[in-house]
């Protein structure tokens, strides 16, 4: 869900399609609800979420982030710290 001022937009992503219609009928109510309240829906859905792993999600492989190389012990003068 994001608000910005009396804008609303609401995203909802589901496991199955039964519960995705579900909730796409509780939001029709609750956008008129709130346009009775005078908010300006931009968008409301309710979709289905992929599941799996990444690879199922994309259909690709996913990188895996090579080791670093030993720099020999090299200092440095960065501090990294937040």
């Amino acid at each position: 869900m994001q608000t910005v001022g009396r804008a609303f937009s609401l995203a909802v992503k589901a496991e199955s399609e039964g519960t995705a219609k579900r909730f796409g009928e509780a939001i029709s109510r609750l956008t008129d609800r709130l346009q009775t309240l005078r908010y300006r829906v931009n968008s409301a859905e309710a979709t289905v979420a992929p599941r799996g792993s990444p690879e199922a999600l994309t259909g690709a492989a996913v990188p895996v982030a090579a080791a670093p190389e030993d720099d020999g012990g090299i200092p440095s003068d960065v501090n990294v710290r937040a």
